[in-house]
């Protein structure tokens, strides 16, 4: 009787190892695709805003490269004129006028150039800058969407002080009482032109 004992108190010991084992295992199975669940719906963020951003570079280099296109564009267009009417010009003179005053004969496009540089200077810079602030805006995004967090709001403009806030005010106010004058006149002037 002991070895069937000894027996069933190793079979039930094996079933308690056994449940025990099982819930374990599923505690970890859930555990597992829960976490699985929480990455792969953070990474799908993470993607979602670097496509966001990057279709925001590429709408901004686009743009930029299409204003510095026809900017320069424009500015060969005026110097090709240019340039033709000086040689017009200096066939008109003859070769004897061109050899003693050349200079006089030469394009004037020297502004026209330099303002087209300065302009394209000033859209690559500054679409520069806009691009650094996008992708900074981008990997606080995506970092933000790793880490489960919402993205930090943009600041808000800071607030002014009062008194500037009671001056606005009676601005405002007087702007009010010159616009009810000035429709009191006219619809004054309408009736009575309409009395005539």
């Amino acid at each position: 009787m002991q070895l069937q004992e000894l027996i069933a108190q190793a079979k039930s010991r094996f079933e308690a190892l056994r449940k025990d084992a099982e819930t374990r295992v599923e505690k970890v199975r859930g555990e597992a695709k829960s976490r699985y669940e929480l990455v792969s719906g953070r990474a799908e963020n993470a993607i979602k805003v670097s496509q966001d951003v990057l279709k925001k570079a590429g709408t901004l280099v686009g743009s930029t490269a299409t204003d510095v296109a026809k900017t320069n564009q424009a500015a060969a267009e005026d110097l090709y004129g240019k340039a033709k009417t000086s040689v017009s010009k200096a066939r008109e003179a003859g070769l004897k006028a061109v050899a003693e005053k050349p200079a006089d004969f030469l394009p004037e496009g020297r502004t026209v150039v330099v303002k087209a540089f300065e302009t394209s200077k000033t859209r690559v810079s500054k679409s520069a800058t806009e691009l650094r602030k996008l992708a900074e805006t981008g990997v606080n995004g995506v970092k933000a969407a790793v880490e489960g967090k919402k993205p930090a709001a943009k600041k808000a403009p800071a607030k002014r002080k009062a008194p500037a806030k009671a001056t606005a005010a009676k601005s405002t106010t007087a702007r009010k009482t010159t616009t009810t004058r000035k429709t009191t006149t006219t619809t004054a002037a309408s009736t009575g032109a309409a009395a005539k």
